[in-house]
């Protein structure tokens, strides 16, 4: 079982959780509208765990980052900064509010937005900054928040990889931003199968929100007459039973990081003592105390066209292009609202292209802390040096 497939399933729920789901679907509370907390206290504490005042659970990361859009009232034809490589639907809801993404070249060792490439696009036009903490690993948030605030933009976070990622001065990523938001999404490492949080500590725009995400209100438990429930016409509320999945894996928060955490850390170890002819792996910024990993990349220093694997290692190369190389802006140019918009270039991309340069992934097992012994470490190891000998690497 160790060093099965299982080892690679995620999430890994637990007993509980079934049993959570179970007692919920007979209990009473799933007759009523606000389905007892876990709509409106349960996103309460997540959001405080952030350093953020409110929270909504939302159906995914992208409908967090829409509804954040739309809370913020941005003029149609607004510049928003975003880095030049992230996953596209960090992206793509700026289109549907009528507003154009500004690429921003990333750091070349840690593949997050370069905070000295900022300002270098920044135009009058400009309104607001969304960062992306890559596998994990935080933005460089001080200086980054003083960018925004001395050109007045708003700044956006998106946390879906960095689940409890710790700064030196024990804020987490998350705390910094006029929004934050984390995609709950099957592979994240708080996964609710399908879901999102999105988080503010800004009075009017928590209001907002309450409209844009929900039809009807979220203090009101019961259907009446003083109910409005039209909201703003959209219901981007997370399912029910994603809702409780996450109340429960809130307990275990902590213990999945340091899980995580010892795993990462240990692969680590065993790639860098593999040599530097071989791998160059992840130096965590001074500015972070802890990193919560979503993945683990490395650069390969030898040729590679396919995937590497052995009985437990899996190399895959890393194909994230430039964002104004994704073929969303070919499919765009099919609907009316979208045919106007497209990614603005201000800058040539070296550091993204240095980053992406040989650089792989690693698929990372999923052992509980009493599963990583160290036998499975000496295991681990010992198929790293076979994997290596095999394809004549060092």
């Amino acid at each position: 079982m160790l060093n099965s497939p299982e080892i690679y399933r995620w999430p890994r729920y637990s007993s509980i959780i079934e049993s959570k789901l179970a007692e919920f679907a007979r209990g009473e509370s799933f007759d009523d509208w606000n389905l007892g907390d876990i709509y409106t206290e349960v996103p309460q504490v997540f959001s405080k765990r952030f350093g953020q005042k409110f929270g909504i659970f939302t159906s995914s990361g992208t409908s967090a980052l829409h509804a954040a859009l739309i809370a913020a009232n941005l003029p149609i034809g607004s510049e928003v900064i975003v880095p030049s490589m992230t996953f596209i639907r960090a992206v793509t809801p700026l289109v549907h509010v009528g507003l154009s993404p500004v690429l921003c070249d990333v750091d070349p060792d840690s593949g997050n937005i370069d905070p000295s490439k900022l300002e270098d696009v920044i135009s009058s036009k400009t309104k607001a900054v969304i960062v992306v903490h890559m596998w994990g690993v935080p933005c460089e948030l001080d200086s980054i928040s003083q960018i925004c605030k001395r050109n007045n933009l708003l700044l956006i976070e998106d946390c879906s990889h960095a689940h409890g990622s710790e700064l030196q001065n024990g804020r987490l990523a998350g705390s910094y931003g006029d929004f934050s938001f984390l995609s709950l999404q099957r592979k994240k490492l708080l996964s609710v199968g399908e879901g999102g949080l999105l988080m503010t500590s800004c009075d009017n725009f928590r209001d907002e929100l309450k409209e844009i995400t929900s039809p009807g209100s979220f203090e009101t438990s019961k259907m009446t007459s003083l109910v409005d429930f039209s909201g703003l016409g959209l219901n981007l509320r997370m399912s029910p039973f994603s809702a409780v999945v996450a109340k429960a894996l809130f307990q275990d928060w902590e213990g999945l990081i340091s899980d995580r955490e010892r795993i990462v850390y240990a692969l680590i170890e065993m790639l860098d003592r593999a040599g530097n002819c071989a791998f160059k792996t992840p130096k965590v910024p001074r500015s972070v105390k802890r990193v919560s990993w979503y993945s683990l990349t490395v650069r390969v220093n030898f040729n590679f066209s396919r995937k590497i694997r052995s009985g437990l290692w899996s190399f895959r190369p890393l194909n994230y292009p430039c964002i104004f190389e994704h073929k969303f802006w070919e499919k765009l140019k099919n609907y009316h609202f979208g045919r106007s918009i497209s990614p603005i270039e201000r800058g040539t991309y070296s550091g993204q292209r240095e980053y992406m340069a040989n650089r792989m992934s690693i698929q990372l097992p999923n052992y509980r802390s009493y599963e990583w012994t160290a036998k499975i470490k000496k295991m681990w190891e010992s198929d790293l040096q076979d994997l290596l000998q095999a394809n004549d690497i060092c």
